[in-house]
C-alpha cells in the first residue's frame, strides 16, 4: 500500500512537473513571438523614423529652395519697381519738355505772323529744303587723254596740166561743177523715164 500511494504521488507530481514544462514551453513560444513582433515593430519604426527624416530633409530643401526664390522674386519686383518709377520720372520729364517745346513753337509762330517788317530786305529768308537721304553714287571714270594732233595748215589745191595739152588748168580732187537750174525732176513712175534726155 504504501509503495502503491508512493508510485501515484511520483506520478501525480510527473504530470504536475509535464504540465509546468509544457506551461513553460508555451510562455516561451509566446516569448519568442513576442519578441519578433517587437523587433518587427522596431524594424518598421527604425524604417518609419528614416522615412520621416528623409521627408523632414527634403521638405527643409525645398522651403531654402522657396525662400531663396521668394528672395529672388522680391529683389526683381522690387528693381521692377525702381525701374518703373524711373521710366514714369523720364516719361514726365519728356512730357514737360515737350509741352515746353511746343508752347516756345507755337509763341514763335505768333511772333513771325504778328511781324510784318517795314523793309522787304529784312524779312526772314525762305526755308531752304535740304536733300534728304543720302547722295546718288556717281561713278569714277577715269580722264581719257585724246592725243591732240597739230593743225595742218592749209594749202590751195595743186595743179596739174590737162592731158590733152589744151594748156587748161584743172585743180586735182575737185569735181565738175554741174548747172542744177535746167535740170528737170525725175518722173520715175512715167514709162520710159530712164531712157529721157540721152
Amino acid at each position: 500500500m504504501h509503495a502503491e500511494s508512493t508510485i501515484q504521488d511520483l506520478r501525480g507530481k510527473l504530470h504536475h512537473a509535464r504540465q509546468e514544462k509544457d506551461s513553460a514551453v508555451e510562455a516561451a513560444r509566446f516569448a519568442t513571438a513576442a519578441k519578433q513582433t517587437i523587433q518587427r515593430t522596431l524594424m518598421v519604426t527604425e524604417a518609419a523614423l528614416t522615412t520621416e527624416k528623409a521627408a523632414r530633409d527634403r521638405a527643409e530643401r525645398a522651403l531654402r529652395e522657396a525662400q531663396a526664390t521668394v528672395n529672388h522674386l522680391q529683389a526683381a519686383s522690387a528693381a521692377a519697381a525702381h525701374g518703373v518709377e524711373t521710366a514714369t520720372a523720364e516719361l514726365e520729364s519728356e512730357r514737360h519738355a515737350r509741352r515746353k517745346a511746343e508752347t516756345a513753337l507755337r509763341e514763335a509762330l505768333a511772333a513771325r505772323v504778328s511781324y510784318t517788317p517795314a523793309d522787304p530786305a529784312d524779312a526772314p529768308a525762305a526755308p531752304v529744303k535740304r536733300p534728304v537721304g543720302r547722295p546718288r553714287k556717281t561713278p569714277l571714270v577715269p580722264p581719257v587723254q585724246v592725243p591732240v594732233q597739230p593743225a595742218k595748215a592749209w594749202m590751195p589745191p595743186a595743179e596739174e596740166i590737162s592731158p590733152k595739152g589744151s594748156g587748161r588748168k584743172t585743180s586735182v580732187g575737185q569735181p565738175k561743177a554741174r548747172n542744177l537750174d535746167n535740170q528737170k525732176p525725175v518722173e520715175w513712175w512715167v514709162e520710159g523715164w530712164d531712157r529721157r534726155g540721152r
